[in-house]
């Protein structure tokens, strides 16, 4: 498996739709180290004009656990 290391490979990779890319922005985000910290950020910010009219949300749970959806 290879890594995206740069806020500018999960970007292209996110860009290109690859699932991957976009599985590893998220454990990026979710992560509460301090250096995945600034890159997700920096992420988000390289991103955010790309998303047209999505909207942010979050979701709760242990990273990694997997999230479903409750009515």
């Amino acid at each position: 498996m290879v890594k995206l290391k740069t806020v500018q490979d999960y970007k292209q990779g996110l860009l290109e739709g690859k699932r991957t890319a976009l599985a590893q922005a998220i454990t990026l985000i979710e992560s509460k180290a301090l250096k995945h910290k600034v890159i997700a950020q920096q992420l988000i910010k390289e991103i955010y004009p790309h998303t047209g009219h999505s909207v942010r949300i979050g979701f709760t749970g242990v990273p990694g656990a997997g999230k479903k959806y409750a009515d």
